[in-house]
């Protein structure tokens, strides 16, 4: 669930918490979890994208940001 926010808001070019929440909630319906499950993935999707373009515009070499197997909220 978190990795399909972090795909949305790199395809969408968002970062900020309302515009990612907007654009993504809706597809997250596919998940059976809670919506406070959904919103804290959206939460965390964001800080991360921040965390990324934030290197990225500083010059930093970085992967494309995606949550690895076994990590928390990878829902």
């Amino acid at each position: 669930m978190l990795n399909g926010c972090i795909q949305i808001g790199l395809a969408e070019n968002v970062t900020s918490l309302k515009s990612l929440s907007l654009k993504a909630y809706k597809k997250l319906n596919g998940y059976d979890v809670p919506s406070c499950y959904k919103l804290c993935a959206i939460s965390r999707a964001t800080g991360i994208l921040r965390n990324y373009r934030k290197a990225k515009r500083k010059g930093k070499r970085v992967k494309n940001p995606a949550l690895k197997d076994g990590g928390s909220l990878g829902i």
